[in-house]
C-alpha cells in the first residue's frame, strides 16, 4: 500500500476575521510514491480441492498431534496412522472415579468417626455416673456435718434443728419448754378473748368503727345514715374466724415471740367490692356526697333498699383469706402478756383492717 502523509505547512500569523476556509487534517492526503505495479496473483483454490494449492508454498510442516486421542490436525503430507492403544478416559469419567474415591474414603473415616463416638460416649456416661455418685456423696457428708454443727452450737440436751421444724402435723408444745408453754398459754388466752364471740367484745367495736370510718371516707355517709346495721355487719364479719398457734418461743430475758396461722374474712376487700354496687346506687338517686358538702338524707325505702343491696354484695365479696403473724410477748414477774401493739398489728394484717 503507497505511503502518503498530511500536509504539514509551516505555521503563520492568521487573520481570525478575514482568514479562509481552514484546512483540516483528513483532507486529501500528498502521496509520496508512485503505487507499486500489480503483482501477479498466485492462482488459488480452497484446500483439499483438486488442482487447489495450498496457502503458502509447500514444505515439511507437520501439523502436531494430541497424545491419546485418534484426531489429528490437518497436514500438507500424509502422516502415517497412530498405532492403535487402549482409549484413555474422558474427564467426565476421570472426575466420576475421582468422586467415587473420595465417597468411599468418606464412608470409612464416617464409620471409623462413628465407632470413636460411640466409645467416647460410653466412657463419658461411666465418668458422669462415678463423678455424680461422689457428688451426692460429698453433699450428703457436708450437711450431715453442718447440721451436727448446727444442733451443737445452738440447741441443748439433744434437741435438734429437725425438732423445730413442723410438719404440719406436729403441735407446737411438742418442742415447748416452761418458758414456752407459759408463754403459749398467754397467747392463746388472749385470742380467745377477742374472738369468743363475734357479736361483742372490743374486737367487734373496732370492726364496727373499721365500717364507719370507710363509709365516710368513699361515700360521705355513715353506716346508720344509709341504713346499714353496722353491730350486724360486724357480727357477720367476724363469725367463723380461726387461729392456730404454730410456734412459741420465749427467752430467760423476759421476751419472746409467738407464730399463728389465722382464717379469716378480709374486711377490706369486701368493702371495697361492696362499695361499687353502692356508689352506682347513690349515683344514679342524686345522693353522691361531693368534698365540702353535707350528705343528703335518704328516705326510709332509700334506706332499707341501700341495706339489702349492701349485705347481698358483701356476701358475694366474702371469701376466708387466710394469714401468717405473729405477736411479740413480755414476761412481768412470773406472768407472761401479749404486747398488744404487735397484737393490734396482727389482727390488722388477719381480718384486712387498713
Amino acid at each position: 500500500m503507497p505511503r502518503f502523509r498530511f500536509s504539514n505547512a509551516p505555521d503563520s500569523q492568521i487573520d481570525p476575521f478575514n482568514a479562509g476556509d481552514p484546512i483540516l487534517p483528513g483532507d486529501e492526503p500528498e502521496w509520496l510514491d508512485e503505487e507499486p505495479a500489480d503483482e501477479e496473483e498466485a492462482p488459488y483454490a480452497p484446500h483439499g480441492e483438486k488442482d487447489g494449492e495450498p496457502h503458502k508454498v509447500s514444505d515439511n510442516y507437520q501439523a502436531p498431534t494430541t497424545r491419546d486421542h485418534g484426531y489429528d490436525a490437518p497436514s500438507i503430507e500424509e502422516a502415517p496412522a497412530p498405532a492403535a492403544g487402549p482409549r484413555a478416559p474422558s474427564l467426565g469419567q476421570q472426575w466420576q472415579r475421582a468422586a467415587e474415591g473420595a465417597r468411599r474414603a468418606q464412608g470409612r473415616s464416617r464409620k471409623g468417626a462413628t465407632l470413636g463416638c460411640v466409645v467416647a460416649l460410653a466412657v463419658a456416661v461411666t465418668l458422669f455416673g462415678v463423678v455424680g455418685d461422689l457428688l451426692v456423696s460429698c453433699v450428703s457428708l457436708v450437711t450431715e456435718t453442718v447440721a451436727d454443727g448446727v444442733d451443737a452450737v445452738f440447741f441443748d440436751d439433744g434437741v435438734s434443728f429437725d425438732d423445730y421444724v413442723s410438719d404440719g402435723d406436729s403441735d407446737w408444745r411438742d418442742t415447748a419448754d416452761e418458758l414456752d408453754l407459759a408463754a403459749g398459754e398467754a397467747v392463746e388466752q388472749r385470742m380467745g378473748e377477742l374472738l369468743a364471740d363475734p357479736a361483742s367484745g372490743e374486737l367487734h367495736e373496732r370492726v364496727v368503727a373499721y365500717l364507719d370510718e370507710e363509709l365516710l371516707r368513699w361515700e360521705g355517709y355513715t353506716a346508720a345514715e344509709l341504713g346499714i346495721d353496722a353491730d350486724a355487719w360486724a357480727t357477720w364479719a367476724l363469725t367463723g374466724a380461726t387461729y392456730e398457734l404454730s410456734s412459741v418461743y420465749a427467752y430467760d430475758d423476759g421476751t419472746g415471740s409467738a407464730y399463728f396461722d389465722t382464717e379469716a374474712r378480709n374486711l377490706n376487700s369486701i368493702i371495697s367490692e361492696a362499695d361499687t354496687e353502692l356508689y352506682d346506687y347513690l349515683s344514679e338517686h342524686g345522693l353522691s356526697v361531693r368534698d365540702g358538702e353535707e350528705p343528703a338524707p335518704l328516705s326510709e325505702e332509700q334506706r332499707a333498699e341501700v341495706a339489702a343491696l349492701w349485705q347481698d354484695a358483701c356476701e358475694r365479696a366474702a371469701s376466708p383469706e387466710g394469714a401468717f403473724v405473729s405477736v411479740e410477748l413480755a414476761r412481768v414477774g412470773e406472768t407472761w402478756t401479749v404486747d398488744e401493739e404487735s397484737l393490734d398489728e396482727a389482727l390488722e394484717s388477719a381480718l384486712g383492717l387498713y
